[in-house]
């Protein structure tokens, strides 16, 4: 019976890289949490499950993770970098009300191409911002209803 731990392992092991505990524990929170963490977020939402995981050890797992292709640093605002648990190429939302991150479907034939105008692509991120859904739904609540 394949586990989701044994998926976990093999999704780093398939990468080159020791499925340790803090790993494995790291690349199961990006899997089941789709909000574009930053370091701070993943270590504050683990250490009471993981009490010997420190802040160095998640931000060395989660550079490790990028540079290995399981997930995608986001540098969203200037001094933060996020990580999406999707490394493949694609765009975000970005609320500019409450910060949240979401994942955005476009079409594009200039997302898998590998070389625009002479430059080589090394990665793709694209950026919409604006108000959310949720954002959006509080502001007509207060307004005194849904239109």
């Amino acid at each position: 019976m394949n586990t989701k731990v044994e998926r976990f392992k093999k999704k780093i092991k398939d990468r080159g890289i020791s499925p340790t505990l803090i790993r494995l524990k790291i690349i199961e929170y990006l899997d089941n949490n789709n909000k574009h963490p930053d370091a701070d977020t993943v270590y504050r939402d683990l250490k009471d499950e993981l009490p010997v995981l420190s802040k160095t050890s998640v931000y060395n797992t989660l550079n490790l993770f990028a540079v290995k292709g399981l997930a995608m640093k986001l540098s969203v605002e200037a001094g933060t970098t996020n990580f999406d648990s999707n490394p493949h190429p694609n765009f975000h939302f970005i609320c500019d009300t409450c910060g949240a991150l979401y994942d955005v479907e476009i079409m594009s034939s200039f997302l898998n191409k590998k070389e625009i105008d002479g430059h080589i692509v090394s990665g793709v991120q694209g950026y919409f911002r604006g108000k959310c859904r949720n954002c959006r739904i509080k502001e007509k609540k207060k307004e005194g209803g849904l239109r």
